[in-house]
């Protein structure tokens, strides 16, 4: 397979900065290696082995959104069970 092609640090950084810094991106790439199927897994790692920034950053922000929806209904959900009357 080709190599991917170079990132510079500071393409490296914009894309941590999409992400809300360096430990935002790395839980959140630990979080899509959990919950997302394979498949999404492998065409978000297709995205970044192009090292085109802006389809990397895109990709980032639907994995972004996914994991912010999946965190608000994790909170939803314990919320409702606090107050459920059983």
């Amino acid at each position: 397979s080709p190599e991917a092609p170079e990132v510079s640090q500071t393409e490296v950084n914009s894309v941590y900065t999409a992400a809300g810094g360096e430990q935002q991106y790395k839980s959140l790439m630990e979080w899509a290696g959990t919950n997302l199927p394979d498949a999404s897994v492998e065409a978000y790692n297709r995205t970044v082995d192009t090292g085109d920034i802006g389809s990397i950053q895109l990709a980032l922000a639907g994995l972004r959104a996914a994991y912010e929806g999946a965190n608000v209904m994790t909170k939803i959900l314990h919320i409702v069970r606090m107050f459920s009357i059983n």
